[in-house]
């Protein structure tokens, strides 16, 4: 199953089992007993193997008229304040704005000042 998966990975193939796509459940692995091993092979070598039946496959859901949602059309009117107000708090934006790229200007000289120092110290220090 593991092999399986790494080839052709696919969590549809496992859905409504408790198995995750790398082929792990959430119960902790226990090994079948020795009694267990030799039921099986006893069963098998006298041609009386249990039969392995399918889980039953779900039939894919198909939208209808009948199931599907009808979106909500909701008629909202606005006055012409609304517009005003936008336009207000964009003009007051850009002056508050003026002065970030002084103030990113700044934190670059500083950075560039830091970055300076760093190399300074970095140069005068000798490996022996």
């Amino acid at each position: 199953m593991l092999g399986f998966l790494d080839r052709y990975p696919s969590t549809q193939l496992l859905g409504g089992r408790p198995i995750d796509r790398w082929g792990h459940t959430p119960f902790d692995p226990t090994p079948l007993t020795g009694q267990s091993v030799a039921a099986l092979v006893r069963a098998h070598l006298a041609g009386q193997a249990p039969v392995h039946k399918r889980p039953p496959s779900k039939p894919p859901a198909t939208p209808t008229l009948e199931n599907t949602p009808l979106p909500v059309v909701v008629d909202v009117e606005l006055d012409q304040g609304y517009y005003d107000r936008g336009i207000a708090v964009r003009r007051n934006a850009h002056t508050h704005l003026d002065d970030v790229t002084d103030i990113l200007d700044g934190i670059e000289d500083e950075a560039d000042k830091l970055l300076a120092d760093l190399l300074a110290i970095l140069d005068c220090t000798e490996i022996d």
